[in-house]
């Protein structure tokens, strides 16, 4: 049961919170993050690259976003998790795990 101050009961659901996508299938309406990984995942691109795929495959979901920082924040949110995000001479950059 969500509390009125927003924060999250015992439940652990926070009142009008969005579904995320994990374990138990489901998913964010509108999340940019399934076409970003696998992009930053094989590398070869550019942030601004990446942004820009995105912004033909997505369709309304990247529709008034800054999606150049979506890609930088998927980025911090690797490196958070103990990955190493790797950048050539041009810029492009790759997630890779830390060995």
């Amino acid at each position: 049961m969500a509390k009125k101050n927003g924060k999250a009961g015992k439940g652990g659901v926070v009142a009008g919170a969005k579904k995320v996508a994990g374990k138990n299938g489901g998913g964010r309406d509108g999340s940019l993050s399934i076409l970003i990984d696998p992009l930053l995942l094989a590398g070869g691109h550019t942030i601004k690259e990446i942004a820009a795929e995105l912004a033909k495959k997505a369709g309304d979901a990247a529709k008034d976003r800054d999606l150049a920082a979506n890609v930088r924040a998927r980025m911090v949110s690797y490196t958070r998790k103990g990955w190493q995000v790797k950048k050539d001479d041009q810029k492009r950059v790759q997630v890779i795990q830390k060995a």
